[in-house]
């Protein structure tokens, strides 16, 4: 891609998105003179949005919560070629038709920047049941001293709904456990990444029943697609061992929570985290929240909030502003026909 006089728009949120943008600002001004960078507060953004109509942008940065915010943007500057999304999930980015339906935008995400977390939070919450920290946490309140029965990680199976990055990375801390681990793909082939963590390997489409009730720990982390909705329902969880845990870190509506909350008071299956919900925030009123805590382990959409997660999005977005420099797209395109 030729060198030219590029101006980036990054819309900012807090005292920590402030101090990755200045980072970056660095970052670029010495490699990349001729890269511009401008930011727009997420709130109250209408006199500094207002100050910036005179300028060109070729780059818009954002996280997916704005989108209204996104398309006005859109509107206002026609000009923008790329428009890059701090998070993984584009869900929310489809009801933006000036972005969704316009091939002369490209569009990418950071599918695969939270990885190394998401991959560690798995490990936390197979830990969690598996030496039954709630029943410490109890026995520390009654001020009770009596001995339980954990369960090793060792030789244990886990079985990945979803082999992209999150479970790769999940794959390989497994390995060090010494787990069986067996993924699961949309499709595959036989050159596919993380392969060699890989014990057996199938497609969501022929992925059998017993394999399914073999696993001690299921950890899903699909993408939303049209396929994937309500894919985790009441018929998934009686295949299920009754002694297995199932983990969501991918999209919430991917389980049928009524179906889930059947599931584990009728010990069905021993036990789930639920990192996401299908609305977010959860209601109060949720019957998710009737779970004991030593069944159930809800996390508020947290566990790959780390204390750098803001860096981490947005040294994502430089590797991937390099790229788009030498060939003219980013690393991380969004396929719009398979929704991720």
């Amino acid at each position: 891609m030729e060198t030219k006089e590029i101006n980036i728009l990054i819309i900012l949120e807090g005292k920590l998105f402030v101090s990755a943008y200045k980072k970056l600002e660095e970052k670029l001004k010495n490699k990349y003179p001729h890269i511009h960078l401008y930011s727009l507060p997420s709130k109250n953004y209408e006199e500094e949005l207002n100050k910036l109509k005179n300028i060109k942008f070729d780059i818009l940065t954002a996280r997916p919560l704005f989108v209204k915010l996104t398309t006005d943007i859109l509107r206002i500057f026609p000009s923008i070629k790329w428009m890059h999304s701090l998070a993984a999930g584009v869900e929310k980015m489809r009801s933006i038709e000036s972005l969704w339906n316009n091939d002369k935008i490209l569009f990418s995400n950071s599918r695969g920047a939270y990885s190394e977390a998401l991959g560690e939070a798995g490990i936390t919450s197979m830990m969690y049941f598996s030496y039954n920290i709630y029943s410490y946490v109890e026995k520390m309140k009654n001020r009770e001293w009596s001995f339980g029965i954990n369960k090793m990680l060792d030789k244990k199976t886990l079985l990945i709904i979803g082999y992209g990055n999150n479970g790769i990375c999940l794959a390989k801390k497994a390995k060090v456990f010494n787990m069986k681990i067996i993924a699961v793909k949309k499709n595959i082939n036989y050159d596919f990444p993380g392969k060699e963590f890989v014990d057996e390997f199938y497609t969501l489409e022929n992925i059998k029943d017993k394999v399914i009730n073999e696993a001690h720990y299921i950890y899903a982390t699909l993408p939303e697609t049209k396929e994937t909705i309500g894919i985790f329902d009441k018929n998934f969880f009686r295949k299920m061992n009754k002694d297995a845990v199932f983990m969501n870190f991918g999209r919430g509506n991917a389980v049928v929570e009524d179906d889930i909350v059947e599931a584990l008071e009728n010990n069905l299956i021993r036990g789930a985290l639920l990192d996401v919900a299908s609305i977010e925030p959860l209601s109060k009123d949720s019957k998710l929240y009737n779970i004991s805590p030593e069944k159930l382990l809800i996390t508020d959409h947290s566990l790959a909030f780390t204390d750098d997660i803001v860096d981490t999005g947005f040294e994502f977005f430089y590797k991937n502003l390099e790229n788009y420099i030498k060939t003219g797209e980013p690393l991380t395109i969004v396929d719009k026909k398979r929704e991720y």
